[in-house]
């Protein structure tokens, strides 16, 4: 019987890329705290945050919509600023067949 599987490898995490915000997900909550809002601030206040702050680390559904792992306090406050793209460490999974037994 074959069957089909569906991988996530950090090994395919090699490029940073510019990913619109509406592509974005996540399977925990997001709710807006404290420290959410106060970069949320800092970003308004001083928009040369926006090019230091570290990529956030997703991953490339099948689907093409992308998954947040690590950066879900800058998600929301870019998405909180109203800014259109964040820089994300992307990787991808991936599917495959196998033979089950």
């Amino acid at each position: 019987m074959h069957m089909l599987r569906v991988i996530t490898t950090d090994t395919d995490v090699r490029e940073i890329k510019l990913i619109d915000v509406s592509n974005l997900y996540s399977e925990r909550p997001l709710p807006i705290n404290e420290e959410t809002f106060e970069l949320a601030l800092a970003i308004r206040q001083n928009k040369h945050l926006i090019d230091a702050l570290p990529p956030i680390t997703v991953v490339q559904k099948l689907t093409g919509m992308f998954q947040i792992k690590d950066g879900r306090h800058r998600f929301l406050a870019f998405r909180l600023n109203g800014i259109k793209k964040i820089k994300a460490r992307v990787s991808k999974e991936r599917a495959y067949i196998s033979n089950s037994s």
